[in-house]
């Protein structure tokens, strides 16, 4: 499968907060030696600080979407945050929301990743990025240094990343129908989706040829079944 289609959402949302936390960390280093910081311009201090502060708010919020993608509460993020949960929910509900959306609409349409934070529009090599420069420093920690799996000591982003599994793709096929729905059917959405289907649907069966487990309840028959008619809805619209 393609990048599209294998990584899944919380993969992607947890790339972008690792590029989020890799810029936080250079900044912060920045602000760290005072070698010659009285030669620096009137306010550079207060700018790095600001943008530091800028970027950890970013990434604060990436890392409340992730949890809600892997199933956390609310109530449970306001408790680790020390916050009120009404609170919470004021200040992160709705960038999460959009955020989602954002990323479904990425998935019906690749042009629309520019909308994306850094790292989730290319989880694959932003994290390969990220491995290197967590790898090629210090920042690493004994616990990845030390780490019995050699995988993990040289990929400690991208080897934790999740895939995309079969019940994420059928919600992601459905919360792309709901976006298209609020949008009035645009056609060239529409399209996209049925593409998506179909890509979904062709990988399906030519993993059910190899194992036959792998689609669950739905035999080859089935699948081919539904292959054609999904093409012949496609060559409609």
């Amino acid at each position: 499968m393609d990048d599209d289609l294998s990584y899944s959402m919380e993969a992607r949302v947890r790339v972008a907060l690792s590029a989020s936390a890799a810029q936080v960390s250079t900044t912060a280093a920045s602000l760290v030696p005072t070698h010659d910081e009285y030669g620096c311009p009137r306010g550079e201090l207060a700018e790095l600080a600001g943008r530091l502060v800028g970027t950890a708010t970013e990434a604060l919020t990436y890392a409340v979407a992730c949890e809600r993608r892997r199933g956390t509460s609310w109530e449970r993020i306001a408790e680790v945050l020390e916050e009120d949960v009404a609170a919470v929910r004021r200040r992160f509900e709705k960038p999460v929301a959009r955020l989602d959306r954002d990323l479904v609409e990425a998935w019906l349409d690749p042009d629309q990743a520019r909308h994306l934070p850094e790292g989730a529009d290319d989880p694959a090599a932003n994290a390969a990025r990220l491995d290197e420069w967590l790898t090629g420093d210090s920042r690493l920690d004994d616990a990845f240094q030390h780490h019995p799996d050699s995988e993990v000591r040289e990929h400690p982003v991208s080897s934790g990343l999740p895939v995309m599994s079969l019940s994420e793709h059928y919600e992601l096929l459905a919360s792309a129908a709901r976006v298209i729905d609020e949008d009035r059917h645009d056609r060239e959405a529409m399209i996209s989706l049925h593409r998506r289907r179909i890509a979904l649907l062709e990988w399906l069966l030519a993993e059910e040829l190899v194992d036959p487990e792998i689609a669950e309840d739905v035999d080859e028959d089935t699948l081919r079944t539904l292959l054609r008619a999904a093409r012949r809805r496609l060559a409609r619209l």
